[in-house]
């Protein structure tokens, strides 16, 4: 049985985005077409339709992190999978503008459930 432990952990992804399990939770959403966004990404969503958010006003909207990288400029409108719920650390989140941060989102965030953690190392 530990084999299989092994295999397994040899193929989960180590990019400290996930702070903790528990109340973690995946769902597939439409994106906008068009969209281009890494793991991690705030997304913003109005009328069911999401992407990468990029100004102070998309705090308003339903917000879930991108539970993978992204990338499809032939469609109209496409699929993801995300997160909409969970602990994740700030400084492994991103946003879709250089104008807003991911800790101006950590209250929005933290009203649907998705909580912001600080990363630290462990010596």
């Amino acid at each position: 049985m530990s084999e299989y432990y092994l295999k397994v952990d040899d193929t989960v992804q180590r990019d400290e985005l996930i702070a903790g399990t528990e109340n973690l939770r995946l769902e597939n959403v439409s994106i906008k077409g068009g969209a281009e966004f890494s793991r991690g990404c705030i997304l913003a969503g109005a009328s069911g339709i999401f992407e990468p958010a990029s100004a102070a006003a998309d705090k308003n909207k339903v917000l879930v992190i991108a539970a993978e990288n992204y990338s499809d400029t032939d469609s109209e409108v496409g699929v993801t999978s995300v997160y909409t719920s969970g602990n994740f650390h700030t400084e492994k989140l991103s946003t879709g503008s250089s104008v807003v941060s991911a800790a101006d989102f950590k209250e929005p965030l933290r009203q649907v459930q998705i909580l912001q953690t600080s990363l630290k190392e462990v010596f």
